[in-house]
């Protein structure tokens, strides 16, 4: 990603949080209507709000990797039937934004849910169904992007080369793992 692209996309993600969470906000202050209309709203801003966090923090990793976890955890409470286990250490911010980049790609493929277990080497889903997007998994391994699903996807393989790291992709029948080690890179 181009730097000017890189600061638009920051510049997006700053500005739309801020109005949807007030839209969510606004929704939990309004006094009767229908209350499935409201929750209806209140789901779609909180989850629009917690992937747009994810996303800046991917974007621009903070200096510390604290908030990872919460703002994970915040993104999966808005997911139906998706569970979390955190088992990571401390991680550094720029690998934190790697783990939890991986963590929506696996997460996105698990569309009637699961459990997805966050360790040091990175993510693992188990799931009775698991749909991981050809292009994704492509782009993970570094193949151009070419929908705008796979462009999360593109983004991590290119933290991850620049970091040092290769990004690594295991499918069974019930269980997706997107991992990530150590290259040796080129002199």
């Amino acid at each position: 990603m181009t730097d000017l692209a890189r600061l638009v996309a920051m510049r997006l993600t700053h500005d739309l949080a801020g109005p949807i969470g007030a839209i969510a906000t606004a929704v939990e202050l309004l006094d009767g209507g229908d209350p499935e209309v409201r929750e209806l709203i209140s789901d779609g801003a909180a989850a629009a709000v917690a992937s747009l966090r994810l996303h800046r923090f991917i974007l621009a990793p903070p200096e510390d990797a604290g908030p990872a976890r919460r703002l994970l955890a915040a993104w999966i409470a808005t997911r139906d039937g998706l569970l979390l286990d955190w088992q990571a250490d401390v991680l550094d911010s720029a690998t934190a934004a790697i783990v939890i980049g991986l963590a929506m790609c696996a997460g996105e493929a698990a569309p009637k849910g699961g459990l997805l277990d966050v360790s040091d080497g990175g993510v693992t889903l188990t799931a009775a169904t698991i749909r991981l997007d050809p292009d994704v998994a492509a782009a993970l391994d570094g193949a151009p992007v070419v929908i705008p699903r796979a462009a999360l996807a593109g983004l991590l393989h290119a933290a991850a080369a620049a970091a040092g790291l290769a990004i690594t992709v295991a499918r069974g029948d019930d269980r997706l793992r997107l991992g990530y080690q150590g290259i040796v890179l080129p002199r």
